[in-house]
Formats: structure tokens, C-alpha cells, sequence
């Protein structure tokens, strides 16, 4: 997945500079909708992982997969799109906000019991993960790409964004066979 990475990457860097095709990274266009996808697939993977998962594996997974549901939230502008009012606001703005806030509450809770039971609980771990380093990455991507965006770089902003897309749909992909949390 990685060649893959690099490989969009020179493509995509390659038809904006080599054949002038600057509309690739407007407003809802491929790599905008690139990064959007990679955030809903690794969502979605992730919601399935957690049900063959138990315990603090499953919370985590569970985190993971609702951060990037809520990335894919806010790349996709819901009020574009033909759907009922009351979902558009639950999907956007203060709404999505409220929402994740109590699934963040709720699957810290979660955390916080399951961690009551262990006493052994180290944290370093959790650091050391080959998920959790890719999902870092990823992350460090989008932060920079988000300095890209008060320097008015589209450009620089939304490739660093669909980088950080597809490096945590790597990590979702590696979570397939590797738990995020050896303890």
C-alpha cells in the first residue's frame, strides 16, 4: 500500500505541474474526494474490526474508527447533497460536533473502566504499534496540511490531507491483522 501511496502521489504531482490540471485539487474534486473515501473506508473497516474484538481493543478500535468517520464528515459538505434536513444536521456543523463529542464520552468511559481493571497498564505500548505509528503519520499530514491552509496553499493542503487519508486507510488495512495495543 505504501508503493501505492507514492505512486498517486507522483501521478497526481505529475498532472498538476506536468499537465497543468490544477482543478485536481479544488473544492470537491479528486483528491478532495480521494482523501474523503480513505477516511469512510477506514471507518467503516474499523467499525467491522471492532466486533471480533473484545475489551480495551475493541474501545480503541471503535475510537479509531469513529475519528475517521468524523474526518470523513468534515471533507464531505452534507448540505450539498439531497438528504433529509434532520440528517444534514446531525452530519454537519454544530451537530456532527455534539454528536462525536458523546461518542468520544461514551468510548472514554469505556476506556477508563476497562483500564480500572488492569493494574499492569502501560501506555507505551500503545506508541510502539505498527498501527499507531502510520495513524501518527497520518495525522502529523493532515496538522501540516492544515498550516498549508492558513499559508492559502490549496494545493499543499489538500495533497498533504489525501496523504494522511490514505495513510490511516493504511493503518486500518494493518489493523486487519495487527491489534493497536499489545498489553
Amino acid at each position: 500500500m505504501g508503493i501505492i501511496i507514492l505512486l498517486m502521489n507522483v501521478l497526481v504531482l505529475w498532472e498538476i505541474w506536468g499537465a497543468g490540471n490544477h482543478e485536481l485539487y479544488e473544492e470537491g474534486e479528486f483528491i478532495e474526494n480521494t482523501t474523503a473515501f480513505s477516511f469512510m473506508f477506514s471507518g467503516i473497516l474499523l467499525l467491522f474490526l471492532s466486533l471480533g474484538n473484545s475489551g480495551l481493543e475493541r474501545i480503541l478500535t471503535l475510537i479509531f474508527s469513529a475519528t475517521c468517520l468524523m474526518f470523513f464528515l468534515r471533507e464531505v459538505d452534507v448540505e450539498d447533497f439531497s438528504i433529509p434536513h434532520g440528517l444534514q444536521l446531525v452530519a454537519s456543523g454544530m451537530g456532527r460536533n455534539v454528536v462525536f463529542s458523546l461518542v468520544y464520552l461514551l468510548l472514554g468511559w469505556g476506556v477508563l473502566a476497562n483500564l480500572r481493571k488492569r493494574v499492569d497498564f502501560k501506555i507505551g505500548p500503545l506508541f510502539r504499534s505498527e498501527v499507531a505509528i502510520v495513524v501518527m503519520v497520518g495525522c502529523g499530514c493532515i496538522l501540516v496540511g492544515d498550516f498549508f491552509q492558513h499559508l492559502d496553499s490549496v494545493m499543499g493542503e489538500e495533497i498533504l490531507e489525501m496523504n494522511g487519508g490514505l495513510l490511516i486507510l493504511l493503518a486500518a488495512i494493518l489493523h486487519v491483522r495487527t491489534p493497536i495495543w499489545k498489553g
